[in-house]
C-alpha cells in the first residue's frame, strides 16, 4: 500500500506509509518497541529505523523529538483518537 496523508491538521501532516502509521500509533500509545516488533513480525532494528524517520515531521515544520511530541502529533493527525483509551494496546 502506498503512502497516505494523515489527518488534515493545518496542512503540514507528513506523508507516511501505512507501516509508519501503524508503528507511530503503537509507539504513541507507549507500547515498547520490542513488543511492536513482535506484534508486527519485524526486527526491533526495523522499528528503530522507522522511529528515526520522525524527521518527516521536522521536514513539515513539526519536529517530533520526544515521545510526548510523537503522542501529540498522533492525536492531531488522527492516528490515535482518544488519549485516554489504550484498549487496543497489545500486552507485552
Amino acid at each position: 500500500m502506498g503512502p497516505t496523508i494523515l489527518g488534515s491538521y493545518d496542512g503540514t501532516s507528513p506523508v507516511l506509509s501505512e507501516r509508519e502509521r501503524q508503528i507511530m500509533k503503537l509507539i504513541a500509545m507507549e507500547v515498547p518497541a520490542t513488543t511492536v516488533a513482535r506484534e508486527m513480525k519485524l526486527m526491533p532494528s526495523t522499528i528503530q529505523a522507522h522511529l528515526q524517520r520522525r524527521d518527516k515531521y521536522g521536514e513539515s515544520g513539526r519536529p517530533v523529538n520526544s515521545l510526548l511530541k510523537l503522542h501529540h502529533a498522533a492525536l492531531r493527525d488522527g492516528i490515535i483518537t482518544d488519549p485516554a483509551k489504550f484498549s487496543e494496546k497489545p500486552q507485552p
